[in-house]
């Protein structure tokens, strides 16, 4: 096992990889296996930031990719053998994102989102559950893709399966397991339902808004949050996740993230 708490033993890995350029803030970096790949396109000098995170491979041949964003990257992310990550840029983290990816399942955020405090996001139920009668496994694990400029409350819980469109959100202490959540809706509760359809969200703060600037915001105009499908713009995360799983190694995986990282439509990761 080995362990990267500085930004100079980024350069002393042994057996793994670290491609592109990281800046560590209160944070580290555990390999437990080998041939795993921690990577962003971020050269010269402009570092991802990783504050006040861990993230640890616990497995062989898995891959993550941090795209490059002005805003820090706060994770408690941990992967395991053979799964993959992608992460996109200008996401928001009030505190730690707990993110568990694990037996060979893969997890896909896109750019601009919102993750409030006590956020889980979990592509597997790590126990195991069986059916009675035929003895078969009933809970196996399942990858899951979150889109762009989403809202995630507090306390919200994503688990195995689920598909969240561009312009969603998720209200505080919701927890959504295996379902589509389209775009431009809102969800609450647990199990959480749809409640609102064709509604968008702004990252802007009102905790401390004034009398003049509860006026100005009272209306929004314009359709930059409004998320529609488009032939040939909108991509199928059953398609990507599919692709990826043919890939034999990390380093095939990353050139397909990095690939990915580059298509930066408005409506890639809508879902109708």
């Amino acid at each position: 096992m080995q362990i990267i708490t500085s930004n100079a033993e980024l350069k002393k890995i042994v057996d793994n990889s670290v491609l592109g350029n990281f800046d560590l803030c209160n944070s580290k970096i555990i390999f437990k296996g080998t041939g795993n790949i921690l990577a962003t396109s971020a050269i010269g000098d402009a570092p991802v930031k990783l504050n006040n995170t861990i993230i640890t491979f616990k497995g062989n041949n898995a891959a993550i990719f941090l795209a490059p964003s002005k805003r820090n990257f706060v994770l408690d992310l941990r992967i395991s053998n053979d799964s993959y990550c992608y992460i996109g840029g200008n996401n928001y983290f009030s505190n730690r994102l707990n993110l568990f990816c694990t037996e060979h399942t893969n997890a896909i955020i896109g750019d601009d989102s919102l993750f409030s405090f006590g956020v889980w996001i979990r592509t597997s139920d790590v126990h195991l559950l069986y059916d009675c009668k035929t003895k078969k496994r009933i809970n196996n694990s399942k990858s899951i893709f979150i889109g762009d400029h989403i809202w995630i409350s507090q306390n919200a819980t994503v688990l195995k399966g689920t598909k969240i469109g561009s312009g969603a959100t998720l209200g505080a202490n919701a927890v959504v397991a295996d379902k589509k959540v389209l775009s431009n809706s809102v969800w609450v509760g647990n199990p959480a339902k749809l409640i609102k359809s064709g509604v968008f969200s702004l990252g802007t703060s009102s905790h401390d808004f004034t009398n003049e600037e509860i006026e100005k915001f009272s209306q929004f105009e314009s359709d930059d949050y409004v998320f529609q499908y488009v032939e040939n713009e909108t991509l199928n995360f059953e398609q990507i996740d599919s692709e990826l799983n043919l890939l034999g190694t990390a380093y095939k995986k990353i050139e397909y993230l990095l690939k990915l990282n580059k298509i930066k439509t408005k409506n890639r990761f809508s879902l109708f």
